[in-house]
């Protein structure tokens, strides 16, 4: 039922394809031609547009925002917020071997300028009434200079004053000055992929990080008053389960304010996937719903794995989430109260 895939980003492709193109010509597509029987046909893959500034701001108005920005705990992990997400930087210059974000994004860090974000913030108050923003991007902080003028921006411009914001982070790009700077202006949440307490599962994921200045990293986000996300997994190619407890130890150290865990999930288009599929591993077709994975890529068995992972839901997932959403959500905003009842029934039913 596809006619065409877009391999990479898809501004200028999709762009191209409305003009009438021949698809042939066309970089970074997958076409299908013929069909009683269908052939497949690969273009080369396409260069990045290096000034992103010339793509245009998402268009909102085409899809039901008032839906999208209701009030509710998905756009900031514990907030209950009226949000929504933006994107202001392509790329990243890391290669965690997990992660699939380079085949997409490419490595090189391509960036919004602080001006076009601002307006873009100024347009989402106008038009939709938001009071919370969650920055997608892999490295929003990337570029000091930048990350300077957007929160002095929020500043001068009274963003702070009317919307919370959350971003994601490295640890070893985290500095106390920046964060009281994001603090004013307006951050109250920042994810970091602690990953593993294991170094040796860290070194084998190529993070270029240690577990000292991931800690390090925790105690300055705590302590500059911005709430914790620490980011785990287990199921990690060679752990062991001693690996895999002193990640279950690690996530105490660390103290976040809210975990986010799973298991290994090798994506197309990491180095992992690529990896597993030169080594014969046919059926990696998985997606976030699947709720039993079909190999074990550890050194546990397939008994130690499920227990490590009951381990870390049962010691830090739930009880976190529940003391986070009492924090942050029920007794700041009573009027979130009713939805957590609701939440709360069906987890029980």
């Amino acid at each position: 039922d596809i006619d065409i895939a877009c391999r990479g980003e898809g501004e200028i492709i999709t762009t191209r394809l409305a003009n009438g193109e021949e698809r042939s010509s066309i970089e970074g597509i997958t076409y299908r031609t013929g069909e009683k029987e269908p052939e497949f046909h690969s273009t080369k893959e396409q260069t990045a547009h290096i000034k992103i500034d010339d793509f245009a701001f998402p268009a909102r108005d085409l899809i039901d925002m008032e839906f999208y920005t209701r009030p509710g705990p998905r756009v900031i992990h514990g907030f209950y917020v009226r949000g929504t997400s933006i994107h202001t930087t392509r790329g990243c210059p890391y290669n965690c071997k997990f992660c699939c974000g380079n085949t997409t994004n490419g490595k090189k860090v391509r960036y919004q300028t602080p001006s076009l974000v601002l307006e873009e913030v100024e347009n989402l108050l106008a038009d939709y009434n938001i009071n919370a923003l969650y920055f997608t991007d892999d490295m929003f902080e990337a570029k000091r200079s930048r990350l300077v003028e957007i929160c002095e921006g929020f500043i001068k411009k009274g963003f702070h004053k009317k919307i919370k914001w959350a971003a994601q982070s490295r640890a070893n790009t985290i500095k106390k000055d920046m964060l009281e700077l994001m603090k004013e202006a307006g951050c109250i949440h920042l994810e970091v992929g602690f990953e593993s307490g294991s170094q040796r599962v860290l070194d084998s994921l190529e993070k270029s990080n240690s577990l000292q200045r991931n800690l390090e990293a925790a105690q300055t986000i705590k302590k500059a008053g911005i709430n914790l996300q620490g980011n785990f997994m287990v199921g990690l190619p060679g752990e062991t389960y001693e690996d895999a407890l002193k990640t279950y130890e690690f996530i105490g150290k660390v103290k976040p304010d809210w975990v986010a865990f799973g298991q290994l999930m090798p994506l197309p288009g990491s180095p992992y996937y690529d990896e597993y599929i030169e080594k014969g591993f046919s059926d990696l077709s998985w997606t976030i719903h699947t709720k039993e994975l079909p190999y074990n890529f550890t050194k546990m068995t397939d008994e130690q794995l499920k227990e490590i992972t009951r381990k870390i839901r049962r010691r830090y997932v739930t009880p976190l989430m529940i003391t986070s959403y009492m924090k942050n959500s029920i007794c700041k905003t009573p009027s979130s109260i009713p939805y957590f009842l609701k939440l709360a029934c069906g987890v029980i039913s």
